[in-house]
Formats: structure tokens, sequence, C-alpha cells
């Protein structure tokens, strides 16, 4: 009698023994499905919460085709020594303009390249690899019938391609990785997207550009 209670106490002890293996188990794989989601490589992800606005205002005016505007630095940033800048958009001379900037196009074509840009070092990081430089190939495509008021035609641009040469050290599979998280958090790109406009876009790694030097 004796000898059946001590084997009914090591088969308890054995079953929880396993219970506690297979909640350890259970848990390791939730982690690391849960860091493998996580393709950024960022270890602290931002979690949901409310909403982080941020807000952004410039002023500006114009003068003919010529137009000026420039940021305009809140209160709680002027203490850091943030910078004014001007951005001067303007048309071609048979377009009555006095050809001191580029149109409003091209700038909004060029703040999409920035845009891109500044969001792909911020990833990079992340991904921890290092880009060395990013050289942009945008065009745009719109009907300008749309401009000229045919009813009917839609007046922005319908469609861009974004064609990038990539230097850096790392593979063309990590450049894929790093345009797939600049489509998804680029603020300029999503409001092309937003839009409706078709955008194309590929990257493509390239070597290293080699440094010389004047000795």
């Amino acid at each position: 009698m004796e000898r059946t209670t001590r084997l009914l106490r090591r088969s308890i002890v054995v079953r929880k023994k396993t219970r506690s293996n297979l909640w350890r188990n259970k848990t390791f794989v939730r982690a690391m499905s849960n860091s493998s989601n996580n393709t950024t490589g960022n270890s602290n992800p931002i979690r949901k919460s409310e909403p982080k606005w941020s807000s952004f205002h410039v002023k500006g005016s114009g003068n003919g085709m010529k137009t000026q505007i420039q940021n305009v630095i809140p209160e709680k940033f002027a203490k850091d020594g943030g910078k004014i800048h001007t951005v001067v958009t303007d048309e071609p001379a048979k377009l009555k303009g006095t050809d001191e900037g580029t149109t409003p196009i091209h700038t909004l074509l060029a703040a999409l390249a920035g845009c891109e840009n500044v969001t792909a070092q911020f990833v990079a990081r992340e991904m921890k690899i290092k880009i060395d430089k990013i050289t942009f190939d945008i065009q745009g495509e719109m009907d300008g019938r749309g401009f000229a008021g045919v009813d009917g035609v839609y007046a922005g641009i319908q469609k861009v391609k974004v064609r990038a040469d990539v230097e850096t050290s790392a593979t063309q599979e990590q450049v894929d990785q790093l345009l797939h998280q600049v489509e998804k958090r680029c603020p300029v790109n999503a409001l092309f997207v937003k839009a409706g406009v078709e955008v194309d876009t590929k990257w493509t790694k390239t070597s290293v550009s080699p440094q010389f030097f004047n000795l």
C-alpha cells in the first residue's frame, strides 16, 4: 500500500513538471513569434496608443507666378535653434513666370524624394544597416486637361514612378525590406497612395562608391 502511494505521488509530480514545461514552451514560442514579426529589428517597437499628432505650419506670398514660402517654427522648438528656410516655386518664362524656382509639381516630387530619404535613414538605424547614399529619379504624370478646366478630368498627378540607387553594404534583400518599411511609413508617399495615385517604386542596391584621396 505504501509503495502504491509513493508511485502515485511520483506520477503527480511528473505530470506537474510536464505541464510546467509545456507552459514554458508555449510562452517561448509566443515570444519568438512576436520577435519575428518585428521586421525592422527594432527591439522596442511603439505600441498602439492614443494618436501622437504633429503640426506643420508654413506662411508665404505670391507675386505673379512666383511664390515664396517659409516654415514657421513652433515656440517649443524655437529654443533648440531651429532655422527658418525659404522655398521658392515659379514657372518658366513661357508661362509668364520668372523662372526663379522649380514648379509646384516639381517641388511636390522633390518632397517625395526628401521624405523617402529621411524615412529610410530612420528605418536603416532600426535595421542596423548603413546607407551611404540614395540617388533618386522620380517622374510624375498628369493630364493637363484637368488644369485647363475640362470637366470630368482629374487635375492631379495620376502616376508616379520612383527609381532609386542605394549605395550600401547591405544586401538587396535588406534593401527590399527597407523599401517596404519606407513605403509604409513615409508621410508623403502615404499621401500619394491615399489620393489614389499609382506609385511604382523600385530601389536597387549599388556598390559603395570608392573614396579617392589626393596624395
